[in-house]
């Protein structure tokens, strides 16, 4: 199947977050070859991204009041969060336009947090193997010296 491309549009309706799902245009006619019901897969994937961010957003705050040994295990969880709705719109066949974008808008935070949000969960693919008593900045630190030593 032909990857098909989504963006996420924000929106609020009595003061509470809705996000929109849009295809482009030109990938109509894929779906109707595959008889895809971009109606009811938008609908799925709104709600999906939906959850992803009300995950998100609360496990950052949890962040912010969580003690030192706790934070990295949080951050993971976010970041698998994240990880989860990437690898669940693919493998469906449908693909985040610029997912960078959206992440940095939805959960205010920078382009980097989320660049290491995910180079964490893509190295650590099993909380259990985290060391609660090392710090985010450990990881993400691990990740560049690890990177560095690569041919």
């Amino acid at each position: 199947m032909d990857k098909i491309f989504f963006e996420i549009d924000p929106k609020e309706e009595d003061g509470k977050p809705v996000y929109m799902a849009r295809f482009q245009v030109s990938d109509l006619p894929k779906a109707k070859q595959y008889n895809l019901d971009l109606v009811e897969k938008a609908g799925y994937l709104e709600r999906l991204y939906k959850n992803t961010i009300m995950f998100c957003r609360e496990g950052l705050e949890k962040i912010r009041k969580a003690p030192s040994e706790k934070r990295i295990l949080i951050y993971w969880d976010v970041a698998n969060k994240i990880w989860q709705f990437l690898k669940i719109s693919e493998k469906k066949g449908f693909f985040l336009n610029n997912y960078y974008k959206h992440f940095i808008r939805d959960l205010n935070v920078s382009r980097t947090t989320v660049e290491r949000l995910l180079r964490l969960r893509k190295t650590v693919e099993d909380k259990s193997n985290l060391d609660p008593t090392k710090s985010w900045v450990y990881y993400t630190r691990r990740y560049v010296r690890l990177k560095s030593k690569q041919p």
